[in-house]
């Protein structure tokens, strides 16, 4: 039996005949919406801040940036934060660092 959340991927037709076809033995169950601290405690005991760390670190990077570039002369309508994947896997190690 595998006890996963309810996030739409696991949902997914795809994953899901994906796993029966590959893993025919495993009882694929879903822990109720709003349900994971009880079912899953590390995901709220553990994961949970170390989430939060990160996410504030994301942000702080997007307020930096988004404060530099208006403190540069860009007009606002004009401002874009870069979100492109080579840009968010730098940055991302050092939210990894600053939440570690």
């Amino acid at each position: 039996i595998w006890l996963i959340d309810c996030w739409s991927i696991h949902r997914s037709e795809s994953f899901r005949g994906w796993l029966f076809s590959v893993y025919p033995w495993i009882l694929l169950q879903f822990v109720p919406g709003g349900c994971t601290g009880v079912t899953q405690p590390a995901d709220t005991g553990m994961q949970r801040p170390l989430k939060n760390i990160i996410r504030k670190a994301a942000l702080e990077d997007v307020v930096h940036e988004t404060q530099q570039k208006l403190q540069a002369g860009i007009a606002p309508e004009e401002l874009r934060v870069d979100v492109t994947i080579a840009t968010l896997c730098n940055r991302t190690v050092a939210w990894l660092k600053k939440a570690h």
